[in-house]
């Protein structure tokens, strides 16, 4: 299923140390002679000046300020397509995912992470289903509607996994169905982010290329090896968009010794 998954809220703690931080480089940047319109010294007041007008607390005007605004208005940092479908103001917004773990196959067992919340950017390594970690489409629209048939990827995961081939997953492999349907109507929890990669015609060359983000699932023809070298008119926009799909794991859900589960990032390694 596509769920929301949880987001990093700023708490009171955090909050007051972040401002006791803002107060110390503002203090340390006049010093050293940046001036009083330093960066640190600006945002003080900003914070300041929403309290003020918001009759709140400078802890509880940080807290306002900095908190990922999630849905559908102006101002949002993440837009909510849909539940489970994002577009974010930066390319990873699993930065933002507020779970114990990053959950990894790489990682060596330990029970001591059975009982923590966790997320994967790779669920193909927990579900032999799904075709693609992360690549480029056109839109959420047409990255919902893209048709797949698991087939011989998914036998081979499987095989890889001993896992039993029975005749309801046989059946399953070699059936075309869309990623929209896959991802709603799983029992497993998964979210989906896209972020803009937006043409410049007017770049010098470089820039942004095909290669390196994973499969295209669009419409476009591609050409060039840049973005900003190709001729988007068959798809008639100057941008394409980065996806990423994520899985979710709820504390209660991480309790079986057949998954390999391991730290996050900094942790594991």
């Amino acid at each position: 299923m596509l769920i929301r998954p949880k987001f990093k809220i700023m708490t009171p703690k955090q909050a007051e140390d972040y401002y006791a931080r803002l107060q110390g480089s503002a203090i340390k940047n006049v010093m050293d002679g940046a001036g009083e319109n330093n960066y640190y010294r600006k945002r003080l007041k900003e914070i300041i000046t929403y309290a003020e007008s918001n009759n709140l607390t400078t802890t509880e005007a940080v807290i306002k300020l900095t908190t990922i605004k999630i849905g559908d208005s102006e101002d949002a940092d993440i837009k909510e397509v849909e539940t489970g479908v994002y577009f974010g103001s930066w390319i990873n917004i699993e930065h933002e995912f507020d779970y114990d773990l990053k959950l990894s196959f790489e990682n060596i067992q330990d029970d001591k992470f059975k009982h923590r919340s966790g997320y994967t950017s790779y669920p193909s390594e927990f579900d032999y289903m799904i075709p693609f970690d992360y690549g480029v489409c056109d839109s959420p629209a047409q990255f919902l509607e893209y048709q797949f048939t698991p087939g011989d990827w998914a036998r081979y995961v499987i095989h890889n996994k001993n896992i039993e081939i029975t005749p309801e997953i046989e059946r399953t492999l070699d059936t075309k169905i869309t990623l929209g349907d896959y991802l709603r109507n799983s029992e497993r929890k998964f979210a989906v982010g896209f972020h803009p990669m937006i043409q410049d015609k007017e770049s010098e060359g470089g820039g942004w290329r095909w290669h390196k983000w994973g499969q295209y699932i669009g419409k476009h023809d591609i050409k060039c090896e840049y973005l900003d070298d190709e001729d988007l008119s068959d798809i008639s926009q100057d941008f394409i968009l980065c996806f990423h799909i994520y899985e979710f794991k709820d504390v209660e859900e991480i309790t079986t010794t057949e998954e390999i589960i391991g730290e996050n990032n900094e942790q594991g390694k």
